[in-house]
């Protein structure tokens, strides 16, 4: 029988055809018991031992201690599992008698995986529907207009989903069976590419991870929901003959698109760098006329022109013109 370990730094290496070591890592590892593979959570069920990559004796402890607590999670699921079959076995006096306080049981140690404490547990009990609209306006008080936007689009789309399916839109009384049910619809109607899906279960679990950690739901039933894109498909560069139709094409186009094309072009932007710019971002510099591309946030206006030009916050496309 595999028993379970503490987790250990494992070395691994990699060699080539002639005995060549060509790279090397560090990992943690832990066995799981026997038994327990199926109840672990994704992307874990049904793994025979844990593992990752590591580059520190902090991301040591740390995963070490992540992996310890799904193997006793997952021990504590095989357990309920065998209690809550016996009880199906069951007569049905019998059952009527045992049931109560085996499930009372059950309700309490599911609480605690949940971390729903007694005082979140009165809440989902009193408290008033908690809507979307509400906690993104709080979410998004210190976000951007596109943040903000994006937020509300991919949870819109899971409201109307919870509407038609569950009856309501309280983000109090979602449970795990909607956030997973969503998901599997969308993968099913085949409408979002993998990488889109994804997006909108980040956005919409982000949401709920707020509105638990604030107080503002007793559960974060959406965390547990699990979903990978995989590795998609890599698009093709286009042809000379193609980036030289698209510049052709866009000389007889509106404006926006003519010059969105034509600096991407030249310059190497990313199409949404342009179209999302405003004149905000162009800025003279020692006397410079630039357009400033911003990696991460940083000052505009005035008071950007009057501070250093810090490269490490923008990549500036300049020009004489």
């Amino acid at each position: 029988m595999r028993i379970a370990k503490m987790g250990y730094s494992q070395r691994v290496t990699v060699k080539d055809e002639q005995g060549r070591v060509t790279s090397s890592w560090s990992r943690v590892r832990i066995v799981v018991p026997d038994g327990l593979s199926a109840s672990l959570p994704p992307p874990y069920t049904s793994l025979k031992h844990l593992t990752k990559k590591v580059h520190s004796s902090v991301e040591h402890a740390e995963w070490t201690a992540r992996f310890l607590a799904l193997v006793d999670q997952a021990r504590g699921w095989g357990a309920w599992h065998g209690k809550l079959r016996w009880l199906d076995s069951l007569c049905f006096e019998d059952r009527l008698r045992e049931s109560p306080a085996l499930l009372s049981k059950y309700d309490d140690w599911l609480d605690k995986v949940q971390g729903v404490t007694p005082a979140r547990k009165k809440q989902a009990v009193t408290a008033k529907p908690v809507y979307f609209d509400t906690m993104i306006g709080l979410w998004g008080k210190n976000k951007g207009k596109q943040a903000v936007d994006n937020m509300k689009t991919k949870c819109g789309k899971f409201a109307d989903w919870l509407r038609e399916n569950a009856g309501h839109d309280d983000m109090g009384r979602v449970m795990f069976a909607n956030g997973r049910d969503w998901r599997d619809d969308m993968i099913e109607e085949g409408e979002l590419a993998p990488g889109s899906i994804s997006n909108h279960l980040k956005l919409v679990k982000a949401l709920f991870t707020y509105a638990f950690e604030n107080e503002h739901i007793p559960a974060n039933h959406m965390a547990r929901v699990k979903y990978s894109p995989g590795d998609g498909e890599e698009r093709d560069d286009f042809t000379s003959e193609e980036r030289r139709l698209i510049l052709t094409l866009a000389r007889a186009a509106e404006p926006h698109i003519y010059w969105v094309n034509w600096i991407c072009s030249f310059h190497g932007n990313r199409t949404g760098e342009i179209a999302d710019a405003s004149t905000l971002d162009i800025e003279c510099i020692d006397g410079i006329w630039t357009f400033a591309i911003h990696t991460k946030k940083s000052l505009h206006g005035p008071a950007a022109q009057d501070s250093c030009f810090d490269p490490e916050n923008r990549i500036a496309s300049s020009g004489a013109g």
